[in-house]
């Protein structure tokens, strides 16, 4: 593992190994004929004076819509509710955009001590009709925990249950950062990086862990869900690195979750983690499949990118799965990486043609002119 000088000093070195052309890398052909149609728009403001909503640095932005059109974002510390088919706010007034304090004590049916809280993630589980939020709070291990809310309906001003997982779980002193998430027919899935304390979350990285939450349980409010925690990911010994749960493309499907991570911090490589757990959150009997791919296109830890006409570098972070669908057994990874040809930092698509004996085919999407980042 890296800390954050050795993260600096490796930008500098792709910059370096892979200096900046105008040549194009991308495999998907001539996308000047590419056309994007808007088909409906909505000001995105504050109510009271209009205002393009923001938040903090970084702003951590999410969101979520319903099948009937009820669309929640949320930021680094606020939500914002909005009904794209009656044209208005959802959040009742005065608190039209509430903040995390603001939710849990006006919607929820249990308010906790938050610290800074930070990092919110939005997903809606169209089977159930419902929406999940969560958000990160405290940034040691005394005061780190995860606060999840299961709404009761797909309208934000109805009712939520709240739980908090806690930040330190773990048999030695750590906190919780980076959550993702994702949900099969039956659980809700949430991966952790498990942070040292007095570190940063380059080199303070002790392990990810995930938990397990039963989906009927929560979206029904249950004073006790069925809970499990997973840990010790690792392969040839060594732990997996920023496991990436995978989502479905059409809703939850099946029982099992899979989970994709990489080799993030080095120069180049090919190789992608596949892990897959079964069973749901109360199956005494389950399992744990961890899978190794190389072979396909490589990717590289993304340089620093500069502003076009000027000097300004901007920071890549680094070359993590960061995004992953599955459709069938079919699985699309999404990543930052580097183009070895133009020598600038682009965007990582990989597929993975059957999950259960996976090769990974990658392309590297490019521009002449522009650095790209995947989000």
């Amino acid at each position: 593992d890296l800390n954050r000088e050795e993260m600096r000093a490796l930008k500098r070195r792709m910059n370096e190994l892979y200096p900046r052309t105008t040549s194009l890398s991308s495999t998907r052909g001539d996308r000047s004929t590419d056309t994007l149609t808007i088909g409906q728009s909505f000001p995105a403001d504050f109510f009271l004076n209009q205002a393009p909503i923001g938040g903090g640095t970084p702003n951590d932005n999410t969101l979520a819509i319903s099948d009937d059109g009820k669309l929640i974002s949320s930021w680094n510390s606020q939500l914002w509710a909005y009904d794209i088919v009656a044209d208005t706010y959802l959040f009742a007034y005065p608190n039209m955009h509430p903040s995390f304090n603001q939710f849990l004590n006006i919607y929820n049916d249990t308010a906790f001590s938050l610290f800074q809280p930070f990092d919110p993630k939005l997903l809606y589980d169209p089977t159930r009709q419902r929406f999940i939020m969560l958000f990160m709070t405290g940034r040691n291990p005394s005061n780190s925990a995860t606060i999840v809310s299961f709404s009761t309906s797909t309208d934000p001003k109805d009712p939520w249950h709240a739980y908090r997982l806690p930040g330190n779980p773990l048999t030695y002193d750590t906190w919780s950062d980076y959550p993702q998430i994702a949900i099969n027919e039956n659980s809700f899935y949430l991966t952790l990086n498990q942070l040292y304390p007095d570190s940063g979350w380059v080199e303070g990285f002790a392990e990810t862990l995930l938990w397990q939450m039963d989906l009927d349980e929560a979206f029904a409010g249950e004073e006790s869900v069925t809970t499990k925690l997973w840990t010790g990911f690792t392969y040839e010994g060594k732990n997996i690195r920023y496991l990436h749960p995978v989502k479905t493309h059409m809703g939850p499907q099946g029982d099992s979750m899979y989970l994709l991570a990489n080799r993030p911090f080095v120069e180049t490589n090919d190789t992608f983690f596949i892990v897959r757990v079964e069973g749901d959150a109360d199956d005494p009997i389950t399992a744990v499949d961890v899978k190794m791919t190389s072979g396909g296109l490589q990717y590289g830890h993304p340089p620093y990118a500069k502003q076009s006409g000027g000097n300004q570098e901007f920071w890549t972070n680094d070359a993590r799965v960061l995004g992953a669908v599955r459709m069938g057994k079919e699985i699309h990874i999404t990543g930052n990486t580097v183009d070895f040809n133009s020598g600038k930092a682009t965007i990582y698509h990989g597929k993975i043609a059957d999950a259960e004996a996976p090769t990974v085919v990658g392309i590297i999407i490019s521009d002449p002119v522009k650095e790209l980042g995947f989000p």
